[in-house]
């Protein structure tokens, strides 16, 4: 969620930039070419357009632009291509044109609780990603043979429970003897 939300903060401030500086070069353009004005309104773009036209391709400062739009163009392709964490996963359904999920932060949530309703198992967090249901649980007993197995039962039967379309894999970790 919070990625989505700066993304779009992000958008918009970009789209409010180049709207600024359009209106600025048009207002510019007007000036000039309509009204026959010889000196510039608001951009002082003389000193920038002479200092652009004394630079040849050749010259050190136009690569380092070019090398350098070519680093911010990669890592904005690289960005929309990186996969983000699932806002829901999605349940299996038996009529085709319906469609549910379950938002994974509220997987989180249930499989901790789910965890914690092990006998001996003081408290759990779980992380739940596309593939893969982490719990991490922590017991208060200082012997607490076979935990594990039965913590990892009870989160299997829940997983399975949830009918999911495509049901991430499982992995416990049970601490003994100590709280986090």
């Amino acid at each position: 969620m919070t990625v989505k939300l700066t993304n779009r903060v992000l958008a918009v401030m970009v789209a409010l930039a180049l709207l600024v500086l359009s209106v600025l070069v048009l207002v510019e353009i007007v000036w000039i070419l309509a009204l026959g004005g010889t000196q510039p309104v608001v951009l002082p773009y003389p000193p920038v357009t002479d200092y652009l036209a004394e630079l040849t391709w050749n010259s050190a400062p136009a690569r380092a632009i070019l090398i350098g739009l070519v680093i911010v163009g990669l890592l904005l392709i690289a960005a929309e291509f990186r996969r983000s964490k699932p806002g829901l996963l999605t349940l299996a359904s038996s009529s085709a044109p319906v469609t549910a999920g379950v938002e994974r932060r509220t997987l989180q949530k249930a499989a901790a609780a789910a965890a914690t309703d092990v006998d001996g198992i003081s408290t759990a967090r779980a992380r739940v990603s596309r593939r893969q249901v982490n719990v991490s649980a922590v017991s208060g007993l200082r012997d607490g043979g076979g935990l594990q197995d039965q913590v990892a039962a009870r989160m299997q039967s829940w997983i399975d429970e949830l009918n999911l379309a495509s049901p991430p894999a499982l992995s416990v970790k049970v601490d003994q003897g100590r709280s986090r």
